[in-house]
Protein backbone atom coordinates (compact mmCIF):
# COMPACT_ATOMS: atom_id res chain seq x y z
CA UNK A 1 0.00 0.00 0.00
CA UNK A 2 1.60 3.58 -0.67
CA UNK A 3 0.17 5.71 1.73
CA UNK A 4 1.53 8.62 0.84
CA UNK A 5 -1.35 10.36 -0.78
CA UNK A 6 -4.08 8.93 1.73
CA UNK A 7 -2.24 10.37 4.71
CA UNK A 8 -1.93 13.88 3.49
CA UNK A 9 -5.86 14.07 4.41
CA UNK A 10 -6.77 11.37 7.03
CA UNK A 11 -6.74 11.51 10.72
CA UNK A 12 -4.47 10.35 13.04
CA UNK A 13 -4.24 9.90 16.79
CA UNK A 14 -1.80 9.08 19.77
CA UNK A 15 -1.80 5.11 20.12
CA UNK A 16 -3.71 4.81 23.28
CA UNK A 17 -2.04 1.60 24.49
CA UNK A 18 0.78 4.18 25.23
CA UNK A 19 1.84 6.24 27.79
CA UNK A 20 4.28 9.01 27.53
CA UNK A 21 6.43 9.52 30.10
CA UNK A 22 9.56 12.08 30.32
CA UNK A 23 13.06 10.61 31.53
CA UNK A 24 13.46 12.61 34.28
CA UNK A 25 10.17 11.03 35.68
CA UNK A 26 11.04 7.59 35.38
CA UNK A 27 12.41 5.53 38.85
CA UNK A 28 16.47 5.10 39.04
CA UNK A 29 16.22 1.71 37.72
CA UNK A 30 13.98 2.33 34.76
CA UNK A 31 16.80 4.99 33.87
CA UNK A 32 19.55 3.31 33.89
CA UNK A 33 17.80 0.35 32.04
CA UNK A 34 16.73 2.96 29.59
CA UNK A 35 20.29 4.55 29.10
CA UNK A 36 22.11 0.78 28.63
CA UNK A 37 19.48 -0.21 26.37
CA UNK A 38 20.07 3.17 23.56
CA UNK A 39 18.17 5.83 25.53
CA UNK A 40 20.22 9.27 25.18
CA UNK A 41 20.09 11.18 28.35
CA UNK A 42 18.84 14.26 26.06
CA UNK A 43 15.81 12.54 24.72
CA UNK A 44 12.45 13.53 26.39
CA UNK A 45 11.58 10.33 27.73
CA UNK A 46 9.84 6.90 26.32
CA UNK A 47 6.79 5.97 25.46
CA UNK A 48 5.72 2.85 27.90
CA UNK A 49 3.03 0.34 26.28
CA UNK A 50 -0.16 -0.51 28.77
CA UNK A 51 0.10 -3.63 31.59
CA UNK A 52 -0.99 -6.94 28.94
CA UNK A 53 0.02 -4.77 25.80
CA UNK A 54 2.25 -6.44 23.41
CA UNK A 55 3.83 -3.14 22.66
CA UNK A 56 7.82 -2.53 23.09
CA UNK A 57 8.78 0.46 25.02
CA UNK A 58 10.28 3.35 22.62
CA UNK A 59 12.21 6.31 22.70
CA UNK A 60 10.67 9.36 22.65
CA UNK A 61 12.48 12.36 21.11
CA UNK A 62 11.31 15.77 21.65
CA UNK A 63 9.56 15.75 18.71
CA UNK A 64 7.79 12.63 18.68
CA UNK A 65 6.70 13.64 22.27
CA UNK A 66 4.97 16.67 21.26
CA UNK A 67 3.29 14.92 17.92
CA UNK A 68 2.14 12.48 20.71
CA UNK A 69 0.18 14.56 23.23
CA UNK A 70 -1.04 16.86 20.18
CA UNK A 71 -3.10 14.33 18.94
CA UNK A 72 -4.46 12.86 22.01
CA UNK A 73 -7.61 13.20 20.54
CA UNK A 74 -8.20 12.39 16.62
CA UNK A 75 -7.23 14.96 14.05
CA UNK A 76 -5.16 15.36 11.09
CA UNK A 77 -1.48 15.84 10.76
CA UNK A 78 -0.59 19.35 12.54
CA UNK A 79 0.30 22.06 10.33
CA UNK A 80 3.42 22.70 12.10
CA UNK A 81 5.01 19.63 11.06
CA UNK A 82 3.90 19.80 7.48
CA UNK A 83 5.58 23.28 7.76
CA UNK A 84 8.77 22.31 9.32
CA UNK A 85 8.95 19.55 7.16
CA UNK A 86 7.73 20.04 4.06
CA UNK A 87 9.62 17.26 1.81
CA UNK A 88 8.83 14.18 3.65
CA UNK A 89 6.87 15.32 6.45
CA UNK A 90 4.82 11.83 5.66
CA UNK A 91 7.84 9.21 5.49
CA UNK A 92 8.51 10.83 9.11
CA UNK A 93 4.78 9.76 9.61
CA UNK A 94 5.08 6.66 8.25
CA UNK A 95 7.43 6.03 10.75
CA UNK A 96 5.60 6.77 13.95
CA UNK A 97 2.81 4.60 12.46
CA UNK A 98 5.01 1.84 12.00
CA UNK A 99 6.59 1.99 15.14
CA UNK A 100 2.91 2.06 16.76
CA UNK A 101 3.37 5.01 18.55
CA UNK A 102 1.01 7.07 15.84
CA UNK A 103 -2.60 5.50 14.73
CA UNK A 104 -4.21 6.11 11.44
CA UNK A 105 -7.73 5.68 10.47
CA UNK A 106 -8.54 4.01 7.73
CA UNK A 107 -12.18 1.78 7.24
CA UNK A 108 -13.67 3.65 10.37
CA UNK A 109 -10.95 1.52 12.38
CA UNK A 110 -7.94 2.99 13.74
CA UNK A 111 -4.60 0.78 12.31
CA UNK A 112 -0.77 1.32 12.81
CA UNK A 113 2.34 -1.21 12.96
CA UNK A 114 1.94 -4.26 10.58
CA UNK A 115 -1.69 -4.42 9.91
CA UNK A 116 -0.99 -0.83 7.48
CA UNK A 117 1.18 -3.38 5.68
CA UNK A 118 -1.15 -6.73 5.81
CA UNK A 119 -2.34 -6.73 2.70
CA UNK A 120 0.64 -5.15 0.63
CA UNK A 121 1.89 -7.74 -1.62
CA UNK A 122 4.65 -5.81 -3.01
CA UNK A 123 6.85 -5.84 0.33
CA UNK A 124 6.76 -9.92 0.49
CA UNK A 125 9.96 -10.93 -0.13
CA UNK A 126 10.57 -14.35 -2.21
CA UNK A 127 13.78 -16.82 -1.58
CA UNK A 128 13.66 -16.86 -5.79
CA UNK A 129 12.88 -13.50 -6.78
CA UNK A 130 16.74 -12.69 -6.63
CA UNK A 131 16.90 -11.50 -10.87
CA UNK A 132 19.89 -13.72 -11.05
CA UNK A 133 21.42 -11.91 -8.00
CA UNK A 134 23.52 -14.34 -5.60
CA UNK A 135 23.61 -11.95 -2.65
CA UNK A 136 20.08 -10.47 -3.32
CA UNK A 137 18.83 -13.04 -3.05
CA UNK A 138 21.24 -14.73 -0.22
CA UNK A 139 19.82 -11.70 1.80
CA UNK A 140 16.29 -12.44 1.28
CA UNK A 141 16.96 -16.00 2.19
CA UNK A 142 18.59 -14.77 5.62
CA UNK A 143 15.48 -12.63 6.10
CA UNK A 144 13.21 -15.03 5.43
CA UNK A 145 14.86 -17.32 7.71
CA UNK A 146 14.98 -15.04 10.68
CA UNK A 147 11.45 -14.61 9.97
CA UNK A 148 10.36 -18.13 11.10
CA UNK A 149 12.60 -18.14 14.04
CA UNK A 150 10.90 -18.49 17.56
CA UNK A 151 13.39 -15.44 18.96
CA UNK A 152 12.39 -12.70 21.32
CA UNK A 153 16.16 -11.48 22.02
CA UNK A 154 17.36 -8.73 19.64
CA UNK A 155 20.60 -9.57 19.85
CA UNK A 156 20.27 -13.59 19.06
CA UNK A 157 18.50 -12.95 16.65
CA UNK A 158 20.56 -10.43 14.65
CA UNK A 159 23.94 -13.00 15.23
CA UNK A 160 21.66 -15.36 13.14
CA UNK A 161 20.83 -13.13 10.47
CA UNK A 162 24.53 -12.11 10.11
CA UNK A 163 26.28 -15.46 10.23
CA UNK A 164 23.50 -16.88 7.82
CA UNK A 165 25.46 -18.36 5.07
CA UNK A 166 28.30 -19.80 6.83
CA UNK A 167 29.53 -23.66 5.94
CA UNK A 168 28.77 -25.97 8.51
CA UNK A 169 31.51 -27.47 10.46
CA UNK A 170 32.48 -30.88 9.97
CA UNK A 171 34.78 -32.51 12.13
CA UNK A 172 35.92 -35.39 9.34
CA UNK A 173 36.76 -32.78 7.33
CA UNK A 174 37.76 -29.79 9.02
CA UNK A 175 39.48 -30.86 12.10
CA UNK A 176 43.16 -30.69 11.15
CA UNK A 177 42.70 -26.70 10.44
CA UNK A 178 41.32 -25.91 14.22
CA UNK A 179 45.06 -24.87 15.09
CA UNK A 180 46.39 -21.50 13.76
CA UNK A 181 49.94 -22.91 12.91
CA UNK A 182 47.58 -25.23 10.63
CA UNK A 183 45.81 -22.01 9.36
CA UNK A 184 48.85 -20.31 8.78
CA UNK A 185 50.64 -23.08 6.92
CA UNK A 186 47.50 -23.77 4.88
CA UNK A 187 47.42 -20.23 3.36
CA UNK A 188 51.10 -20.44 2.59
CA UNK A 189 51.75 -16.97 4.08
CA UNK A 190 55.65 -18.07 5.08
CA UNK A 191 56.03 -18.88 0.99
CA UNK A 192 54.05 -15.74 -0.18
CA UNK A 193 56.53 -14.12 2.32
CA UNK A 194 59.32 -16.02 0.35
CA UNK A 195 57.64 -15.10 -2.65
CA UNK A 196 56.08 -12.05 -2.82
CA UNK A 197 58.04 -10.40 -0.10
CA UNK A 198 54.78 -9.97 1.75
CA UNK A 199 56.59 -7.80 4.23
CA UNK A 200 57.75 -5.03 2.69
CA UNK A 201 54.51 -3.78 1.59
CA UNK A 202 52.27 -5.52 4.35
CA UNK A 203 53.20 -5.57 8.08
CA UNK A 204 50.72 -8.07 10.20
CA UNK A 205 49.32 -6.74 13.21
CA UNK A 206 49.69 -8.19 16.86
CA UNK A 207 47.10 -10.13 17.74
CA UNK A 208 43.91 -8.52 19.79
CA UNK A 209 42.00 -9.84 22.33
CA UNK A 210 38.79 -8.71 20.47
CA UNK A 211 39.49 -10.19 16.85
CA UNK A 212 41.04 -13.11 18.14
CA UNK A 213 39.82 -14.93 14.92
CA UNK A 214 41.83 -12.91 12.25
CA UNK A 215 45.23 -12.16 10.76
CA UNK A 216 45.32 -8.40 10.57
CA UNK A 217 47.93 -6.67 7.59
CA UNK A 218 48.05 -3.28 7.51
CA UNK A 219 49.72 -1.67 4.37
CA UNK A 220 53.27 -0.58 5.10
CA UNK A 221 52.93 3.32 4.09
CA UNK A 222 52.04 5.27 6.79
CA UNK A 223 50.09 7.80 4.80
CA UNK A 224 47.28 5.19 4.21
CA UNK A 225 46.56 4.10 7.68
CA UNK A 226 45.82 7.44 9.53
CA UNK A 227 42.24 6.40 11.10
CA UNK A 228 39.19 8.86 10.42
CA UNK A 229 37.20 9.95 13.43
CA UNK A 230 33.96 10.92 11.02
CA UNK A 231 34.91 9.01 7.87
CA UNK A 232 33.24 5.53 6.71
CA UNK A 233 36.33 2.53 5.91
CA UNK A 234 35.39 0.88 3.14
CA UNK A 235 35.57 -2.71 2.51
CA UNK A 236 35.79 -4.91 0.04
CA UNK A 237 34.67 -8.77 0.24
CA UNK A 238 36.03 -11.77 -1.68
CA UNK A 239 33.90 -14.47 -0.95
CA UNK A 240 35.35 -17.42 -1.71
CA UNK A 241 34.68 -21.15 -0.94
CA UNK A 242 37.61 -21.48 1.63
CA UNK A 243 39.07 -24.14 0.13
CA UNK A 244 40.17 -22.08 -2.88
CA UNK A 245 41.32 -18.81 -0.15
CA UNK A 246 45.43 -19.56 -0.39
CA UNK A 247 44.77 -19.17 -4.15
CA UNK A 248 42.79 -15.95 -4.25
CA UNK A 249 45.19 -14.70 -1.49
CA UNK A 250 48.15 -15.06 -3.94
CA UNK A 251 46.45 -13.38 -6.67
CA UNK A 252 45.34 -10.72 -3.90
CA UNK A 253 48.75 -10.07 -3.18
CA UNK A 254 49.87 -9.92 -6.91
CA UNK A 255 48.03 -7.38 -7.73
CA UNK A 256 49.01 -3.80 -8.40
CA UNK A 257 46.55 -2.46 -7.81
CA UNK A 258 46.19 -4.23 -4.31
CA UNK A 259 48.80 -1.87 -2.64
CA UNK A 260 47.76 0.85 -4.59
CA UNK A 261 44.06 1.32 -3.77
CA UNK A 262 44.15 -0.61 0.06
CA UNK A 263 44.95 0.34 3.28
CA UNK A 264 44.62 -3.71 4.43
CA UNK A 265 43.21 -6.77 4.89
CA UNK A 266 42.41 -9.37 6.93
CA UNK A 267 41.88 -13.35 6.85
CA UNK A 268 40.64 -15.73 9.02
CA UNK A 269 43.58 -17.65 12.02
CA UNK A 270 41.01 -20.73 12.18
CA UNK A 271 38.42 -23.08 10.23
CA UNK A 272 35.38 -21.43 11.61
CA UNK A 273 36.81 -18.10 10.07
CA UNK A 274 37.12 -20.04 7.25
CA UNK A 275 33.73 -21.13 6.70
CA UNK A 276 32.59 -17.87 7.17
CA UNK A 277 30.96 -15.93 3.62
CA UNK A 278 33.08 -12.89 4.27
CA UNK A 279 36.26 -14.59 4.88
CA UNK A 280 38.60 -12.24 3.12
CA UNK A 281 38.30 -8.68 4.18
CA UNK A 282 40.23 -6.00 2.10
CA UNK A 283 40.05 -2.23 3.75
CA UNK A 284 39.97 0.45 1.07
CA UNK A 285 40.41 4.11 1.59
CA UNK A 286 37.69 4.95 -0.81
CA UNK A 287 34.41 4.30 -2.30
CA UNK A 288 35.99 5.23 -6.18
CA UNK A 289 39.07 2.68 -5.03
CA UNK A 290 36.75 -0.14 -4.37
CA UNK A 291 35.52 -0.13 -7.25
CA UNK A 292 39.27 0.05 -9.15
CA UNK A 293 40.56 -2.61 -7.06
CA UNK A 294 37.44 -4.86 -7.99
CA UNK A 295 37.72 -4.07 -11.54
CA UNK A 296 41.54 -4.94 -11.42
CA UNK A 297 41.37 -8.60 -9.47
CA UNK A 298 37.57 -9.46 -11.09
CA UNK A 299 39.21 -10.64 -14.42
CA UNK A 300 42.04 -12.90 -12.35
CA UNK A 301 39.68 -14.32 -9.64
CA UNK A 302 36.95 -15.59 -12.42
CA UNK A 303 35.77 -18.41 -12.14
CA UNK A 304 36.62 -19.00 -8.45
CA UNK A 305 33.88 -20.88 -6.49
CA UNK A 306 31.66 -18.28 -4.81
CA UNK A 307 30.21 -18.55 -1.63
CA UNK A 308 28.41 -14.67 -0.96
CA UNK A 309 28.02 -12.35 1.57
CA UNK A 310 24.61 -11.47 2.54
CA UNK A 311 23.68 -7.86 3.14
CA UNK A 312 26.32 -6.54 0.96
CA UNK A 313 26.56 -4.33 -2.33
CA UNK A 314 27.79 -7.00 -5.61
CA UNK A 315 30.77 -5.41 -7.53
CA UNK A 316 30.59 -8.90 -9.85
CA UNK A 317 27.16 -10.72 -11.49
CA UNK A 318 28.64 -13.89 -9.70
CA UNK A 319 28.74 -12.35 -6.42
CA UNK A 320 32.33 -13.11 -5.44
CA UNK A 321 33.66 -9.63 -4.75
CA UNK A 322 31.63 -7.03 -2.77
CA UNK A 323 31.45 -4.09 -0.99
CA UNK A 324 30.78 -2.46 2.33
CA UNK A 325 31.47 0.15 4.93
CA UNK A 326 32.00 0.26 9.01
CA UNK A 327 30.62 3.04 10.24
CA UNK A 328 33.04 5.57 12.87
CA UNK A 329 32.35 5.03 16.38
CA UNK A 330 30.19 8.42 16.59
CA UNK A 331 27.44 8.17 13.47
CA UNK A 332 24.22 7.67 14.08
CA UNK A 333 24.51 4.47 12.11
CA UNK A 334 26.73 3.00 15.26
CA UNK A 335 27.22 3.70 18.65
CA UNK A 336 30.07 0.76 19.45
CA UNK A 337 31.87 0.96 15.98
CA UNK A 338 29.63 -2.30 14.51
CA UNK A 339 30.12 -2.87 10.79
CA UNK A 340 27.52 -1.60 8.35
CA UNK A 341 26.02 -5.06 7.91
CA UNK A 342 25.87 -5.80 11.51
CA UNK A 343 24.07 -2.44 12.00
CA UNK A 344 21.45 -3.71 9.31
CA UNK A 345 21.09 -6.90 10.85
CA UNK A 346 20.81 -5.66 14.71
CA UNK A 347 17.96 -3.21 12.65
CA UNK A 348 16.01 -6.63 10.91
CA UNK A 349 15.81 -8.23 14.26
CA UNK A 350 14.50 -5.51 16.12
CA UNK A 351 12.05 -4.73 13.59
CA UNK A 352 11.32 -8.40 12.99
CA UNK A 353 10.69 -8.90 16.75
CA UNK A 354 8.60 -6.15 16.71
CA UNK A 355 6.65 -7.34 14.20
CA UNK A 356 6.20 -10.80 15.38
CA UNK A 357 4.21 -9.69 18.64
CA UNK A 358 1.43 -8.36 16.12
CA UNK A 359 -1.20 -10.61 14.81
CA UNK A 360 -1.97 -8.77 12.14
CA UNK A 361 0.48 -9.92 9.67
CA UNK A 362 1.83 -13.04 8.96
CA UNK A 363 4.73 -11.49 7.38
CA UNK A 364 6.50 -9.66 9.98
CA UNK A 365 9.07 -9.04 7.28
CA UNK A 366 7.03 -7.25 5.65
CA UNK A 367 7.34 -4.24 8.54
CA UNK A 368 11.39 -4.92 9.08
CA UNK A 369 11.99 -3.70 5.33
CA UNK A 370 9.94 -1.09 5.37
CA UNK A 371 11.32 0.41 8.42
CA UNK A 372 14.67 0.50 7.11
CA UNK A 373 13.35 1.97 3.48
CA UNK A 374 12.11 4.83 5.17
CA UNK A 375 15.36 5.36 7.06
CA UNK A 376 16.95 5.44 3.28
CA UNK A 377 18.47 2.29 3.47
CA UNK A 378 18.33 0.47 -0.01
CA UNK A 379 16.89 -2.41 0.60
CA UNK A 380 17.43 -4.07 -2.77
CA UNK A 381 21.30 -3.65 -3.50
CA UNK A 382 22.17 -3.39 0.51
CA UNK A 383 24.64 -0.42 -0.38
CA UNK A 384 25.92 1.51 2.62
CA UNK A 385 24.16 5.19 1.91
CA UNK A 386 26.33 7.27 -0.77
CA UNK A 387 25.97 10.74 0.68
CA UNK A 388 28.24 9.72 3.97
CA UNK A 389 31.14 7.93 2.16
Amino acid sequence: MDFSETLRDAIFRANPCYQLVPFDKLSRADQQSALANGLHPTSYGVFLPAAGSTLNIRTACAESALLFLSLQSPAQMPKYVRAQNPSNWIDEVKKLLLDEILEVQIDNAYVCGSALLANNESTALSAQSDNGNLLSSLSAQAILYADKLDISDPRTLSGRIYCFNRRPFCFDQHHGLCDRNKVTAFLRLAELENELALNTRWKQQSQSPLFGGWLNFNSTNPFKNEPSRDKWTCKLYISAHWQHLPQVLLRFLSNTKSHLCACGFKVPCDIFGLLRPDNFVVYVKSKEAVFELADSLAPTLQGTPVQGVPFSSPLTQDGLLSWGADPPKASAFSMVGESWRYWLTNRLASNLIRAKSSDANSRPHTLALERLRLEGIDVDSWTPPQDLL
